[in-house]
């Protein structure tokens, strides 16, 4: 990590003194959690990786090795004198997600009732998605993380891990990995 601070979280018990968290949602609940606990004392960058440099999420360019060939100064002075901080993601565009015919609007039917409950009274209307990053690796800006309000991503993350709600009333891990850029204020 060249001397970066770095926290592991893990979604399965451990006896390495890693944080644990429920093993729901996939990588949402972990990086939803990160968030929450963070909120108010983010670093300037944050990068969300997964833990396995083997999986087809790296199957061009690992993102680890992406990121360590990265200039982070330079990263952080261009998102501030763009005013829209950073998101960088790692993953390989060409490989991701792309709507032909109309997959989206399908998905968002499906998942109207999550969408309402959950994104709803923050974000409006679900956004005409076209194209998405997927594999949820990236790098962000705290702002961008701030531009969203601490409650929303807290009543993100209890929504999801509270047993009491049924699946279908949530928002499925799919549509958070299509989201996220979305989410920390890429366009639709």
């Amino acid at each position: 990590t060249k001397g970066h601070p770095t926290l592991v979280y893990t979604r399965t018990r451990s006896a390495r003194g890693l944080y644990v968290v429920p093993n729901v949602f996939h990588e949402h609940a972990v990086y939803l959690r990160y968030i929450c606990a963070f909120y108010h004392s983010l670093p300037q960058l944050t990068v969300f990786l997964h833990g396995h440099r083997s999986s087809w999420h790296n199957r061009d360019a690992a993102a680890v090795d992406q990121l360590l060939s990265m200039d982070l100064e330079a990263a952080v002075t261009a998102g501030a004198s763009s005013g829209g901080g950073v998101y960088r993601s790692f993953n390989d565009y060409g490989q991701c997600w792309r709507d032909g015919r109309g997959e989206w609007a399908d998905e968002m039917l499906a998942q109207a009732q999550g969408w309402a409950r959950e994104m709803e009274p923050t974000l409006g209307a679900p956004p005409a998605l076209k194209e998405s990053y997927c594999c949820t690796q990236f790098l962000i800006s705290a702002d961008r993380i701030r531009a969203r309000p601490h409650g929303f991503w807290r009543r993100l993350l209890a929504d999801l891990l509270d047993p009491r709600v049924p699946q279908v009333c949530k928002v499925s891990g799919h549509v958070l990995e299509l989201t996220w850029g979305y989410l920390l204020g890429e366009p639709s």
